[in-house]
């Protein structure tokens, strides 16, 4: 199994793909989750000590203080990150819905049915293609290639 990377660093730029953004956000909630877990934990543990078993004491030590500044901070993280990854989906198939509409309006130009029967524009898509599957491993040549010969009804195939 090869293993891809989660991101790709260029002169000016960082490029994450899309599974780094779920892998951040997944990481992001479970460390919320836990740290909730163990506060209320810690919260019931001591309400035993104090033998109140109905109502956790909810009396702010620097434990709990911490906690709930840490749990705040990661759902904040994790609305950021969900933000982020919502924008790269609309970059994403922006950007291929625009690549693809230059190929679409070039076969259209050259009055070709398909983007295939002229070998020099099928080399320029092949490593086009090439360059969009490492930048999204989601991305679907086949389906690119079927939006630019008029065969699917959308490019949001192609990045799904």
């Amino acid at each position: 199994m090869e293993i891809t990377p989660m991101y790709t660093v260029y002169k000016h730029s960082i490029v994450f793909t899309p599974d780094a953004l779920d892998t951040m956000l997944v990481y992001t909630n479970h460390v919320r989750n836990e740290l909730r877990t163990k506060l209320e934990e810690y919260h019931t543990e001591r309400a035993k000590e104090h033998g109140d078993r109905l109502r956790p004491i909810v009396a702010e030590d620097a434990l709990t203080a911490s906690a709930r500044q840490e749990i705040a901070r990661a759902e904040q993280v994790a609305h950021d990150i969900q933000l982020l990854r919502d924008e790269m989906g609309r970059i994403y198939t922006w950007h291929f819905a625009q690549l693809a509409e230059v190929f679409r309006l070039t076969r259209a130009h050259l009055q070709a049915e398909r983007i295939e029967d002229f070998y020099t524009l099928q080399v320029a898509l092949h490593y086009l293609m090439r360059m969009l599957k490492e930048e999204n491993p989601k991305f679907n040549p086949q389906y690119f290639v079927d939006y630019i010969n008029g065969e699917q009804g959308g490019i949001n195939a192609a990045t799904a």
